[in-house]
C-alpha cells in the first residue's frame, strides 16, 4: 500500500509537467507531496517513531534527486541531468553528507534580501570537486574559502583533500546552517582540519592574508564579480603572496586573467560541467 502512496505522487507530479503547467509548478509540489506521504506513513504500523522518520526521510531524499533531475534536465538537457544524478548519490554516500538539489533562493526574497546579482543554488558536481584538488600543488593546503559556500559540499572535499583550514561564505544563513553541519559531521572523519562558516554577504567578506585558494562556482553576475576581485587584489597588495583560484563554470575568467592571473588548468566534460584553475605568482609581480 505504500508504494501505491508513492507512486500517486510521482505520476501527480509527472502529469503536471507534461500536460498541465511548465517544469517549475510541477516541482514546487514536491514539497507538499513529501508532507502528504509523511501524513500516509503515519497511518501505517511501524515499530516505533524512529522507525517512521528514517523512511521519511530516505522519501524526503529521493524527492530531492527526483527535483533535481527534471529541474536539471528541463533547464539544460537529460545528458547532464543524468551525469549530475549519478555522481551526486555516489558522492553524497562517500563523504555521508546532504548537499544535493536545487533551490532558487526563494526563502531569501521572502526575508527581503536582494537576490538579483545571484544565481539558483546548486554545488558543483563531484568530479569537477576531484579535478579541482587533484591540480592544486600539495604546498597550498593551508587555507581554503569558499565564496557562496551554500551546503558546504566544496568546503567538505576540501577537507578530505587535505587543507588544514576550510571557511566559507554565504548570505543565506539557513545554508551556512546546514553547512555546519555537514562539516561537523566531515570532521568526525577528518578530524585533523579547522572550519568557519560566515553568514554575510561576500562584497563585505575580507579576504584573510593567510587564503591560498578561493573558490567559486559561477556565484554571481559580472558586476558583483568585479568587486570581489577588486577585494581580492586589495588583501594581495596589503600582504602579497601566492593565490590560486578554482572557477567552476566560469562565465567570466577574463576578469581575472585581466587581474594578473593565470589560468594554469581547464576541463570541460560536458556544457556547463567546465572549470578553470588561475594562479596568482607573486614573483611575476613584484
Amino acid at each position: 500500500m505504500l508504494f501505491f502512496v508513492l507512486v500517486k505522487h510521482i505520476v501527480f507530479i509527472f502529469t503536471c509537467r507534461i500536460q498541465f503547467e511548465p517544469i517549475n509548478s510541477a516541482l514546487l509540489l514536491i514539497p507538499s507531496s513529501i508532507s502528504s506521504f509523511r501524513f500516509s506513513l503515519n497511518n501505517y504500523p511501524f515499530d516505533g517513531a524512529l522507525e517512521t522518520c528514517k523512511i521519511v526521510l530516505e522519501m524526503k531524499r529521493v524527492f530531492t534527486y527526483l527535483h533535481y533531475f527534471l529541474y536539471t534536465a528541463f533547464y539544460w538537457n537529460i545528458g547532464i541531468a543524468a551525469y549530475i544524478l549519478y555522481y551526486d548519490i555516489k558522492g553524497e554516500k562517500k563523504y555521508h553528507i546532504h548537499t544535493s538539489g536545487v533551490n532558487e533562493l526563494k526563502h531569501l526574497k521572502k526575508e527581503g534580501i536582494d537576490t538579483s546579482a545571484t544565481t539558483i543554488y546548486t554545488a558543483a558536481s563531484y568530479p569537477l570537486l576531484d579535478y579541482t584538488f587533484q591540480h592544486l600543488p600539495p604546498s597550498s593546503r593551508n587555507h581554503f574559502i569558499d565564496i557562496g559556500c551554500g551546503m558546504g559540499r566544496t568546503m567538505c572535499v576540501a577537507a578530505h583533500y587535505g587543507f588544514k583550514k576550510v571557511s566559507g561564505i554565504d548570505f543565506s544563513k539557513k545554508f551556512c546552517d546546514i553547512a555546519k553541519d555537514n562539516l561537523a559531521i566531515t570532521h568526525q572523519m577528518e578530524p585533523s582540519f579547522d572550519f568557519n562558516v560566515i553568514n554575510k554577504n561576500a562584497l563585505n567578506f575580507e579576504i584573510p592574508s593567510d587564503a591560498d585558494c578561493l573558490f567559486f562556482f559561477n556565484p554571481f553576475n559580472e558586476t558583483v564579480m568585479k568587486k570581489v576581485i577588486n577585494n581580492v587584489m586589495k588583501s594581495l597588495k596589503k600582504k602579497p603572496h601566492d593565490l590560486y583560484i578554482a572557477y567552476v563554470n566560469p562565465l567570466y575568467k577574463d576578469l581575472w586573467i585581466k587581474a594578473g592571473f593565470s589560468e594554469i588548468y581547464h576541463t570541460q566534460k560536458l556544457r556547463y560541467i567546465e572549470e578553470s584553475i588561475f594562479y596568482y605568482h607573486v614573483e611575476m609581480h613584484s
